[in-house]
């Protein structure tokens, strides 16, 4: 911002509006009884973009009036004035999108959508009803005229070339980005579902050499619970239900992903080798249900004080949990072994529960990133029902949404090229990035709408936004993608790949809100319509 603005208080401007919107959203969720997990943690960075993209598009009208000779109160009010319809559109948007986080089943996001959706708005209120104050009060270096004495309508000679170019070149840019877009579903149909969070950290990072420490001497690091139910009250005691659980538990021991499985069967076949001279022929299962039952209760009695079988067997007897180790870590192969192991205990006639914090978080990779899916995809309705009603053409609306989708495919698309899977981190990274990719759509539809309405050609109304809109739009996303791509450095894999994504979507979307749009918003179609 300092560089860009060379100013101080191009600086400290944002600053005010970020510090606000953030302590206040946070305050809000503290007053609604939520607390700081590793989604809602999420909100500050989120906000900071925010108020970045509502104060550097203020700020931009803002210096640039002044440049002209504008005293501080024209140049705000030109600035709050030019801006005003543009901002509460984007906010609007941008909260659709993240409230509609708010019904997820997921908690977290859930608390998420709702804190950085209202966080949004307040960050609106805070940057017209604080920043716009404060550039008045405020002694920023001006000049001494009114609007009557400055220019701030006319576009200038490069933005003109720029768009008989973007004019010159329609044909071919539409053709590029239609090839592109083929080309990126294709990539972006290949992207699976998982997470490995063994491989989120590096190598010499102390979980994972545990980890590996562990899976050489031991054995796996993962470890699932399989419940098998008999279905009747001390029925474990039944033989024939041990024999279908013992082969159960045999058929799992040759899994090669699987490194050992414990259960009352191993508890019963080492106490019937004790009982009979510790010979090897022994270590089977007894054969009738009282022998069963005496070695069960013998077994038991030896334990030490406070100590008894309460883990391995049900209360009511009818249930053995049986704990596998596994050394395979990712979401996607975990769940494929997990449904392997459910068909082969129903092959036995076995009623299964498979459960473990292994297989809890290995199924919620896949299920919050369908909540996210979702949520992003009724966003993209209802902010292009928004537009569609806003700007009264259902062509303007359906347009305004194309510069938006298009981005992130693209990141999809880059998802599969790095070798990596769409996990938390990346959904996570879309749903930021739709929101920001949207403002900049709005407020160069904003603005081209109302110069259309004023009797402008789509020529001139795009040249006026290059001029007026476009340096904002630079601004913002030069600010963005430097500060999160500073997440590039990071060790953690989920961070680095947000840096990258979030870098890659809002650079894609500046260019695409420059190039594309430009060039479906001067289709003779699109003229048409807007007169």
């Amino acid at each position: 911002l300092g560089i860009l603005f060379r100013r101080v208080s191009g600086v400290l401007f944002p600053i005010v509006v970020i510090a606000t919107s953030v302590g206040a959203a946070m305050g809000v969720g503290g007053w609604l009884g939520f607390s700081i997990n590793n989604m809602t943690s999420i909100v500050p960075q989120i906000l900071v973009a925010i108020a970045i993209a509502d104060s550097v598009h203020i700020l931009v009208s803002y210096f640039r009036a002044l440049q002209k000779g504008a005293n501080r109160m024209t140049g705000t009010t030109y600035s709050l004035q030019k801006n005003l319809i543009p901002t509460i559109l984007t906010s609007i948007s941008t909260a659709i999108g993240f409230f509609s986080f708010s019904q997820a089943d997921v908690v977290p996001i859930g608390q998420l959508g709702l804190m950085a959706g209202i966080g949004t708005l307040l960050a609106w209120f805070f940057t017209y009803f604080v920043l716009g104050p404060l550039m008045v009060v405020l002694p920023v270096k001006a000049g001494d005229k009114d609007f009557s004495e400055v220019d701030l309508s006319s576009a200038s000679e490069r933005s003109i070339r720029l768009t008989e170019r973007l004019a010159a070149n329609r044909k071919p840019i539409l053709a590029f980005f239609a090839v592109l877009t083929v080309v990126t579903v294709a990539i972006a149909s290949q992207v699976r579902v998982n997470s490995d969070p063994f491989m989120y950290f590096p190598d010499d990072s102390d979980i994972n050499i545990a980890t590996d420490f562990l899976e050489e001497k031991v054995g796996g690091a993962t470890t699932l619970e399989v419940v098998l139910d008999s279905g009747e009250e001390e029925g474990f005691k039944n033989p024939e239900f041990l024999d279908r659980a013992a082969e159960f538990q045999g058929w799992m021991d040759g899994q090669p992903y699987i490194t050992s499985n414990n259960s009352l069967v191993d508890v019963l076949k080492s106490m019937n080798r004790s009982l009979n001279g510790d010979a090897q022929e022994f270590y089977v299962l007894p054969d009738t249900r009282e022998a069963i039952a005496q070695q069960y209760l013998l077994y038991t009695m030896s334990l030490p004080q406070g100590m008894d079988l309460n883990d391995r067997v049900s209360v009511k007897s009818d249930a053995i949990r049986v704990t596998s180790s596994w050394n395979i870590h990712d979401s996607a192969t975990v769940l494929e072994k997990i449904d392997e192991v459910q068909t082969k205990a129903e092959s036995l006639n076995l009623e299964t529960t498979i459960t473990g914090k292994g297989q809890l978080w290995q199924r919620m990779n896949p299920y919050v990133v369908k909540t996210f899916v979702t949520s992003i995809t009724a966003a993209v309705i209802l902010m292009s029902l928004l537009m569609v009603g806003v700007f009264r053409s259902l062509s303007l609306g359906m347009l305004a949404m194309v510069p938006n989708v298009f981005p992130l495919l693209l990141g999809a698309g880059l998802i599969w090229l790095i070798g990596q899977d769409l996990d938390m981190g990346a959904i996570l990274a879309f749903s930021f990035c739709l929101g920001i990719a949207v403002d900049d759509t709005v407020h160069f539809m904003a603005n081209y709408a109302a110069q259309v309405r004023k009797g402008g050609t789509p020529k001139e109304a795009i040249a006026s936004i290059l001029s007026h809109t476009a340096p904002a739009l630079l601004i913002t996303t030069i600010v963005l993608v430097v500060a999160f791509g500073a997440f590039l450095f990071a060790d953690f894999l989920p961070n680095r790949n947000f840096g990258l994504f979030v870098s890659v979507i809002l650079s894609m979307a500046l260019i695409t809100d420059l190039t594309l749009l430009p060039a479906l918003l001067m289709g003779k179609e699109s003229e048409q319509s807007l007169s």
